[in-house]
């Protein structure tokens, strides 16, 4: 378990995380996207939250946020749920694990309706979408 103690962004991106285990370090994104600690003992705890990492800096003050569990191929993968504005007066709920950008949701006629935008990652996992709908009509 890892918690988000402070994050700066600007200048550059930094994170201070707690592990579980009581190790605290500051962390940042290289260049070429590697995860790195400031401390000799840092690269295991790096290597623990690279794909996570990167989510911490999309969280904006005041909108939803949550992150969950959940399995993908036969390993649990933490699923980052960000709220983002869609368009004038939409609100847009974008989904996000192994790093990257996967889907959204958007409300419409009290549907949930799932959409990407990536060309990547083109499919979308319905039953990680019946969940995030479970997780979204609580809000």
């Amino acid at each position: 378990m890892a918690t988000v103690e402070e994050k700066i962004t600007d200048p550059g991106y930094f994170a201070r995380i707690r592990f579980s285990d009581g190790f605290i370090d500051q962390f940042t994104i290289t260049r070429n996207g590697r995860v790195k600690g400031t401390k000799l003992r840092a690269r295991p705890y790096a290597l623990a939250i690279r794909f996570d990492i990167n989510h911490i800096f999309k969280i904006v003050p005041g909108k939803f946020f949550h992150v969950f569990q959940h399995p993908i191929r036969g390993n649990y993968i933490n699923i980052w749920i960000l709220e983002r504005d869609a368009a004038p007066g939409q609100t847009s709920y974008a989904v996000f694990y192994r790093q990257f950008y996967r889907f959204e949701l958007v409300r419409f006629d009290n549907k949930w309706v799932p959409f990407t935008k990536s060309n990547i990652f083109p499919e979308v996992d319905q039953e990680l979408i019946t969940k995030i709908q479970t997780i979204l009509s609580r809000v």
